[in-house]
């Protein structure tokens, strides 16, 4: 009869060892660059990175959040991302705003793939992510679906989706 509480203790010290183990860390991707001015000069400053609440494509759940990163002299960004290149909901992106130190700001917004290396800024951007998107053929007006109003990958852009309409 001695043998049972030392069994019990056993099982309750692997069962935690299994439960640690299995808790598993989310990837990131690293996006890396050297960020410029418009007229070609690097630039210092700040980015600021925000994301809705999404899932993976790996099923991981990621909340809503955000994050900086500075922009380093030479121009340097560097941060981790967890990739949301076919998350759900469809159409989960990153905004990033960009604080120069010429006193610009510009935003863009990013879909980023699953890599084991950097990507670049000019890799993950998807340029005509701007919600909402209204279509305008003519006098008559069309809104987009509320389904459709966010990217879907960065393959997909409004200009596709309203091929022959303006874009207002």
């Amino acid at each position: 009869m001695h043998w049972k509480p030392r069994s019990w203790m056993l099982i309750g010290v692997l069962l935690t060892v299994m439960t640690v183990a299995g808790v598993a860390q989310v990837t990131t991707t690293q996006v890396a660059d050297t960020i410029y001015h418009a007229d070609g000069t690097v630039a210092t400053g700040t980015v600021l990175i925000s994301w809705p609440a999404f899932t993976t494509s790996s099923g991981d759940s990621i909340p809503s959040g955000s994050t900086s990163a500075v922009i380093a002299a030479g121009g340097a960004l560097s941060v981790h991302l967890t990739p949301n290149a076919g998350a759900t909901p469809i159409g989960t992106y990153y905004t990033a705003v960009f604080h120069l130190d010429d006193g610009s700001v510009s935003r863009e917004y990013w879909v980023v793939p699953a890599s084991t290396t950097a990507v670049k800024v000019s890799a993950i951007e998807a340029p005509y992510c701007r919600p909402p998107w209204r279509c305008r053929r003519s006098a008559r007006a069309m809104w987009i679906p509320q389904s459709q109003r966010q990217c879907r990958a960065i393959l997909w852009t409004p200009r596709l989706m309203c091929s022959s309409l303006e874009i207002r």
